[in-house]
């Protein structure tokens, strides 16, 4: 049986269109991670702190931040929260590859 490119278009909509509308329903409810150690740009290290995230935006980070009622809690105890520093496609950070290397390939 072949399907018109109507019928694959909406079988693929279909596959795809329930996770859009959950990550964007995640990225518009707030958000509370607590109990993580937190790596801050200027203030240092957080060692027990919270950030509360509203609407996909950071609205504020402390160690005696107030969790809101209507938050959705991650309890991150024992991890590491880093500021947004990070490009999978950068090599940032990386060391330089050694020079001569190895065999083959």
């Amino acid at each position: 049986m072949r399907l018109t490119s109507v019928a694959r278009t909406l079988a693929v909509a279909a596959a795809i269109l329930p996770h859009r509308v959950t990550s964007l329903a995640a990225q518009s409810d707030t958000w509370a991670l607590t109990n993580a150690r937190i790596q801050t740009v200027s203030k240092g290290v957080i060692e027990k702190g919270t950030v509360i995230i509203r609407k996909g935006l950071i609205e504020a980070v402390g160690p005696t931040i107030a969790v809101p009622a209507d938050a959705r809690v991650i309890d991150l105890a024992g991890k590491t929260v880093s500021p947004g520093l990070l490009d999978l496609t950068s090599s940032l950070g990386l060391p330089a590859p050694t020079a001569g290397g190895g065999g083959p390939g």
